[in-house]
C-alpha cells in the first residue's frame, strides 16, 4: 500500500514536471472523448427523433390539396408555418372509399409576428368528434377536456407564466404543454375546431390577407386516414386516385422511409467522421507516448538502480496514463455537453431531421462508457512502450541517455 501511494504521488509529480507534454496528451484524449460522446449522443438523438415522429404521425395516409405535399411535410416535420385549403366535401368522399376505416380533417392557420400575437406559430385545428391522431398523445400530458378558447402548445413555444397567449388581440388559455418530440410538432399550437374558428374570425377582423376568399365552414387543410384491417396501403391509395381528383396523397410510411434514408446518410457521415477522428487521436497518442517513454530511459534506469522493480516502473507509466486519460475524458465530455445541450434546438433545426435527445439515464450510460474508454486507451498504449523499456538492462538504459 505504501508503495502504491508513493508511486501514485510520483505519477502526479511527473505529470506536473512535464506539464507541456502532459497537456498535449490530455488535449488529444479530450478531443477523442469529445467526438466519442458527441457523436454517440447525436446518433441516438436522431434515432429517437425518427421513432418519435413515427409514433406521432398516427395516420396511414394524409390527403392535402394538389401541389401542397411539401408544405404539409414542412408543417409536420420542421414546424414551417403554412396554410392551404380545399373543399370539406373531400372528407366525406374519402370516407366512402373502399379500404378507408377512419377519416378526420384538420384546419391549418398561421399567426403573425406583429404585436397582435405573442409569437408566430402554426395552428392545427382538429375535430374532437372524429380525431384519432392528435388527442391520443395530447392525453399523455392533459387528461381534461379541451374547451373553447383553450389551446395545447408544443414544447418549443415560448410562453410566460400568465397561462395564456395572445393571438390576433384575443387571449387564449394554455391548457397544456406537450412533451418534446424533436419534430415540427414542437412548434405547433393545437386547438379544437371551435377555437380555430374564433382565431380565424379574429384574424379576418384584423384584415389579414390569408383569410380572403376562404369559407371557414366549408374548408379544410388536410384529411388523415386510417385504413381498414386487411387492406394494403397501396391498394387504398389507388382507390382514392380512382375516385377523387385534385388531391395530393402522402403515405405515412413513405414519409418515414424518406427521413430514414436521409438519416442513414447523415449517420454514415457521423460514423466516418468519428472513426477518422478516433484513428487520428490514437495515432497521435501512440507517437507521443512513444517519444515520451523513450525520452525517459534515464529516469527509468535510475528507478531500477535504486531498487524499483520492472512492475513498479510500468506501474508509474500506467498511472500517469490513467490520470491523463480520465482528465482528458472529463474535459472532452464537458466541452461536448456545453455544445450539445444548450444548443439542442439549434442543432435539431440545422440538421433538418427529427432530433430528440435521449433520456437522462441513456446519456449517463454514454458518459460512463466514454470515460471508461478515455481511461483505458492511454494506459494500453503507454504500457506497451513501458514494458519494452523496462526489459532493458539498467546500465544500458541509463547509458542510452549519456
Amino acid at each position: 500500500m505504501k508503495n502504491d501511494i508513493s508511486l501514485t504521488k510520483l505519477s502526479f509529480i511527473n505529470i506536473k514536471k512535464h506539464s507541456f507534454r502532459s497537456l498535449g496528451l490530455i488535449t488529444m484524449t479530450a478531443i477523442l472523448s469529445l467526438f466519442l460522446f458527441g457523436g454517440s449522443v447525436l446518433l441516438l438523438s436522431l434515432d429517437k427523433g425518427l421513432e418519435s415522429m413515427s409514433t406521432r404521425l398516427g395516420a396511414d395516409i394524409m390527403v392535402v390539396p394538389i401541389g401542397y405535399d411539401k408544405e404539409a411535410e414542412g408543417v409536420l416535420l420542421r414546424g414551417e408555418p403554412s396554410y392551404f385549403y380545399f373543399d370539406k366535401s373531400v372528407e366525406t368522399k374519402l370516407a366512402k372509399v373502399d379500404g378507408v376505416d377512419k377519416v378526420t380533417s384538420q384546419f391549418f392557420l398561421t399567426s403573425s409576428n406583429q404585436d397582435c400575437c405573442s409569437v408566430p406559430v402554426q395552428f392545427i385545428g382538429f375535430d374532437p368528434n372524429t380525431d384519432f391522431v392528435v388527442q391520443p398523445w395530447i392525453r399523455e400530458n392533459y387528461s381534461g377536456r379541451i374547451t373553447e378558447n383553450s389551446i395545447i402548445i408544443g414544447n418549443d413555444i415560448l410562453h410566460d407564466e400568465s397561462g395564456s397567449m395572445k393571438f390576433f388581440d384575443k387571449e387564449y388559455e394554455i391548457a397544456a404543454v406537450l412533451d418534446e418530440t424533436g419534430t415540427g410538432f414542437d412548434t405547433d399550437v393545437y386547438a379544437d375546431i371551435v377555437t380555430v374558428k374564433s382565431l380565424f374570425e379574429a384574424a379576418k377582423e384584423k384584415g389579414f390577407g390569408f383569410t380572403d376568399d376562404i369559407d371557414f365552414e366549408n374548408s379544410i387543410s388536410s384529411v388523415l386516414i386510417k385504413i381498414s384491417d386487411g387492406y394494403d396501403i397501396d391498394t387504398v391509395v389507388h382507390n382514392i386516385r380512382m375516385n377523387i381528383d385534385g388531391v395530393q396523397i402522402i403515405k405515412g410510411q413513405t414519409m418515414t422511409a424518406e427521413i430514414a434514408d436521409n438519416l442513414n446518410g447523415f449517420r454514415i457521415f457521423l460514423l466516418v467522421l468519428l472513426l477518422l477522428t478516433s484513428i487520428f487521436s490514437i495515432i497521435v497518442l501512440i507517437l507521443t507516448f512513444s517519444l515520451s517513454v523513450n525520452e525517459r530511459r534515464r529516469e527509468f534506469g535510475i528507478l531500477r538502480s535504486i531498487g524499483a522493480t520492472r512492475g513498479m516502473v510500468i506501474s508509474v507509466v500506467i498511472k500517469e496514463a490513467v490520470i491523463i486519460g480520465i482528465s482528458g475524458g472529463i474535459i472532452g465530455v464537458a466541452f461536448s455537453s456545453l455544445i450539445l445541450f444548450p444548443f439542442n434546438t439549434y442543432i435539431g433545426d440545422s440538421v433538418k431531421l427529427p432530433y430528440l435527445l435521449p433520456n437522462s439515464w441513456v446519456i449517463i450510460v454514454v458518459i460512463i462508457l466514454t470515460l471508461i474508454l478515455s481511461a483505458v486507451i492511454p494506459p494500453i498504449i503507454a504500457s506497451c512502450f513501458a514494458v519494452k523499456i523496462s526489459r532493458s538492462e539498467t546500465y544500458l538504459t541509463m547509458r542510452d541517455n549519456d
